[in-house]
């Protein structure tokens, strides 16, 4: 679009074109529409766009069907669905299971698998080392003494003395 048109009449225009192309519009919108196509390059290229898609599909030809298709697609369709049993095999109905509750039963399998492992394997070791696992996996035991002149050190040091 130029400067020379806002953008809500391009819109408006825009909206319109189809009728305008299809002479559905009175003489005073056609020469609206007309003079504003001579100022803007956008819409007239949308008007060029949609009259070579209207003469694309005026030229496009109808496909010729036997005059029975309509009986004929019915019948094979009321054929197909005869064909297929209405109750299934057990069998059948067994292959269909669908393939997320078989994934969800091996998982659900698994992590009660791992709970056991785990539990007896926690059992093995004694109650001292399991503290330590414990206390290590929080990394609690990595702190370093605080200065006693720092914010922290002053802090731990009130704390003390009030209990």
């Amino acid at each position: 679009m130029n400067g020379v048109t806002e953008p809500m009449k391009c819109q408006k225009i825009k909206r319109k074109l189809c009728a305008y192309l299809d002479n559905e519009l009175n003489e005073s919108q056609k020469a609206k529409i007309q003079q504003h196509l001579c100022h803007c390059s956008d819409c007239a290229r949308e008007e060029r766009l949609l009259t070579g898609t209207s003469n694309a599909l005026k030229i496009w030809r109808d496909i010729d069907v036997e005059s029975n298709f309509s009986a004929t697609f019915w019948r094979k369709v009321a054929a197909q669905e005869a064909s297929q049993p209405l109750h299934p095999s057990f069998l059948t109905r067994l292959i269909q299971i669908p393939f997320t509750v078989a994934i969800a039963t091996v998982l659900l399998f698994g992590l009660l698998l791992g709970g056991i492992v785990g539990s007896y394997l926690l059992l093995q070791n004694d109650e001292a080392q399991v503290k330590q696992e414990y206390i290590a996996s929080f990394a609690l035991d990595s702190f370093k003494a605080l200065p006693p002149d720092s914010i922290g050190g002053v802090y731990f040091t009130l704390a003390k003395r009030r209990k």
